[in-house]
């Protein structure tokens, strides 16, 4: 291959360094995890115009900031061109060199640079060094081409376009409502006795009364994609299939599509074929999808080539299927390739679409509620989760998806968790109001489940299976209530979630023509489950596995236990506060000398909410969460006092930064050096979150104080 000149040589080897540096890690991860693409809804065009403007729009903007600078002197292009190649070389590095964790941050990058600029010298100095340049400059064509033709890939560009699957009519006529919680582990509704709470969860509990409660309930899958699936189908999650109906040809959908009308929020699966769906929901544009998608990859990206050391200011990429940078965007929420925005919208426009027709119907919901984000109180209201990072749950690792060790912080998850839970309940009683008005409840067919729960033990991974977790992953809820309640109670047999189709066929009177792993919990199994399986995020994080297990090691009443002693139950205020220094909440307290902190410095983020809060707005400021800045490094957390309006409202401890607390405590340190700020290292931070009660707050202005509550003389 003979060598072209200077100036188009320097132009080509951005665009080589750009796709070995960025497109190739990208496409890679994409390739191993096509389900971005079925989760973002993403239509063949989009998958194509992104493989094109990866691999030659962003390197040929960059090519042309480099002739620009040219124009202006010929020096500063080639300053442009060696800071673009020594910055693509040392990305390019990064991803081997992130294994070598036992290396500072730092140091790593460092070594990338480094490698950039022997790299520059080489390829202006070595003519083996250009002539493989030249070779390699066939890439730009090879990697996008690659990707496209990647089995995974290609199975979702020929999903949409392939021929609909074969329906046949049935004689049902009974409507059927199905909804499908997420990361919603059966523990969060039950109480001490092992019951769901009818205080705290007065609409699970009202449904229950008119249901089968099958308490014994677990998942399959501790992911979204093969749960939801199994839900669907009635099979065991394969590996080697995506959540779409041109691999899952017999599911819900296709079996009802003949002679019922099909109303379908599906966030991160495919499987119900659009030309079924009647749900006229309006999709995003291309620009505005390919923007999302932009967005979302940035954030992968930067997950591949950050070392762990700086990585805890990342959004998480493994706890969402997008909206990683947890942006809001705007317009029709039902089917959006944005799950986790406007999530109350969402379910008020599901519920606007039940109502009687012609023919009956099936409205199936998949909502990413009470999945994180935790923003909602049971009343409705928001409240600011940002400042914790994207997904708002601090304490968790947006790596391992491990929590800390500190109980406390963990226990601040779980509470705004269970809150969530409120919300959801809340949720749950206008889908049955909105039932009972249009005259549907005591005829339809009405399925409440969850794709899989979620854990809060601390040190423990907070959605992966492990000894520690199983009864908090594996156990969902599943409420089957029949037309005219026609059977209910609670049933204690062993059940799948891969059992809810044919529960839902057998209560129609349908027989299907394909097989399913489960069967029908309305009737007794041959031979009684002694054994359960799920498919799982096991061992070295990427490697799916499956999990064999005894039912009776899914053991729910330790976590009910340990739930108790947090938060009690019953009492709906239980959940405003842990069950820490209760004697002395509501309390009175003359803050004006012993508990003024003189050892640290308190700043509140986002204080000025304070100053007007509005109590008939949807969002209230009940989230308090700052840092304090010692002035010498301290080692052990500090118990601080919360007052509101001058009402002690909670207790809770600082927490010290680690690698399983968000890094935006990192960020404040780096702001504060910059400011010129009191805290002389990381270890003179300590960050601090607490939830208050919404009745504490008052129209207009708040006034909140953190005190040393040690020095209040409580223990």
């Amino acid at each position: 291959m003979k060598s072209y000149p200077k100036g188009v040589f320097e132009i080509l080897s951005l665009f080589v360094l750009f796709n070995f540096g960025v497109v190739q890690p990208l496409f890679d991860l994409l390739s191993r995890n096509s389900e971005f693409f079925v989760a973002k809804h993403s239509k063949p065009l989009e998958i194509v115009l992104l493989a094109v403007f990866l691999s030659i729009g962003i390197p040929g903007i960059l090519a042309v900031i480099e002739l620009l600078s040219g124009l202006i002197h010929p020096y500063l292009r080639r300053a442009v061109h060696g800071f673009l190649s020594v910055l693509l070389t040392a990305a390019t590095l990064m991803p081997a060199l992130k294994n070598l964790d036992i290396l500072p941050g730092t140091v790593l990058i460092g070594i990338a640079i480094l490698g950039g600029l022997l790299l520059l010298v080489m390829v202006s100095r070595s003519h083996p060094v250009q002539l493989l340049v030249n070779y390699l400059s066939l890439s730009i064509l090879i990697i996008p081409v690659m990707f496209l033709m990647n089995q995974n890939i290609t199975k979702v560009l020929h999903s949409q376009g392939s021929a609909l699957p074969q329906v046949s009519k049935v004689s049902a006529t009974t409507p059927v409502i199905v909804l499908v919680f997420d990361e919603f582990p059966l523990v969060s509704l039950l109480n001490e006795k092992g019951a769901i709470d009818p205080v705290r969860y007065p609409n699970f509990h009202k449904l229950m009364e008119d249901s089968i409660w099958f308490r014994n309930a677990t998942t399959v899958a501790d992911g979204t994609p093969e749960a939801v699936s199994a839900i669907l189908t009635g099979k065991y999650p394969d590996p080697s299939r995506l959540a779409i109906v041109k691999d899952y040809p017999h599911n819900l959908f296709t079996l009802l599509a003949g002679s019922y009308g099909l109303v379908v929020v599906e966030p991160i699966t495919e499987l119900c074929p659009r030309a079924f769906n009647v749900s006229g929901s309006v999709k995003s544009g291309i620009n505005r999808q390919m923007q999302s998608t932009l967005e979302d990859l940035s954030a992968v990206y930067l997950n591949v080539i950050v070392p762990a050391d700086f990585s805890g200011s990342l959004p998480s990429i493994g706890l969402s299927w997008g909206n990683f940078w947890s942006q809001q965007q705007s317009g029709n929420v039902l089917n959006r390739p944005d799950p986790y925005s406007q999530r109350m919208e969402q379910f008020q426009d599901f519920l606007s679409s039940i109502k009687p027709a012609n023919k009956p119907g099936l409205f199936f919901l998949h909502t990413v509620l009470p999945h994180i984000p935790w923003e909602y109180l049971p009343s409705g209201k928001r409240y600011d989760y940002r400042s914790l990072g994207p997904m708002g749950a601090e304490g968790v690792s947006v790596q391992e998806e491990v929590w800390t060790k500190d109980e406390l912080l963990v226990a601040r998850g779980y509470q705004r968790h269970l809150l969530q839970v409120g919300f959801v309940d809340r949720m749950l009683g206008k889908l049955i109001e909105r039932l009972k008005h249009v005259g549907l409840y005591n005829q339809a067919l009405v399925v409440v489940t969850a794709d899989h729960g979620a854990g809060f033990v601390p040190g423990n991974p907070y959605r992966t299976l492990n000894k520690m977790n199983f009864g908090d992953i594996l156990s969902v809820p599943l409420l089957i209530k029949l037309p005219e309640s026609s059977q209910k109670g609670i049933f204690e047999r062993e059940v799948e979630s891969i059992d809810i189709l044919p529960t839902i066929a057998d209560a129609l009177g349908i027989r299907t023509n394909w097989q399913m792993d489960g069967f029908s919990a309305l009737r007794d199994p041959a031979i009684p489950r002694t054994k359960k399986k799920a498919f799982s995020n096991v061992g070295t994080r990427g490697a799916r596995t499956w999990v064999e297990f005894d039912p009776q090691t899914v053991d729910t009443q330790a976590s009910v236990r340990r739930k108790q002693e947090l938060f009690g139950s019953g009492n709906t205020d239980g959940l405003d506060r842990i069950e820490l220094f209760t004697a002395t909440i509501g309390a009175h307290l003359d803050t004006s000398d012993a508990s003024k902190p003189s050892s640290f410095r308190v700043e509140i983020r986002n204080a000025e909410s304070w100053n007007s809060v509005d109590l008939s707005s949807d969002f209230i400021p009940a989230f308090i969460t700052g840092r304090i800045l010692f002035k010498d490094p301290v080692d052990k957390p500090v118990l601080l006092g919360v007052l509101v309006n001058g009402v002690l409202q909670g207790v809770t401890s600082s927490y010290l930064p680690d690698k399983n607390v968000q890094g935006w405590i990192k960020t404040l340190w780096l702001r504060s050096a910059i400011d010129g700020g009191q805290a002389s290292s990381l270890e003179g931070i300590h960050g601090f979150g607490i939830i208050v009660p919404e009745s504490s707050l008052r129209q207009g202005k708040n006034d909140v104080q953190i005190i040393d509550f040690q020095k209040m003389g409580k223990k």
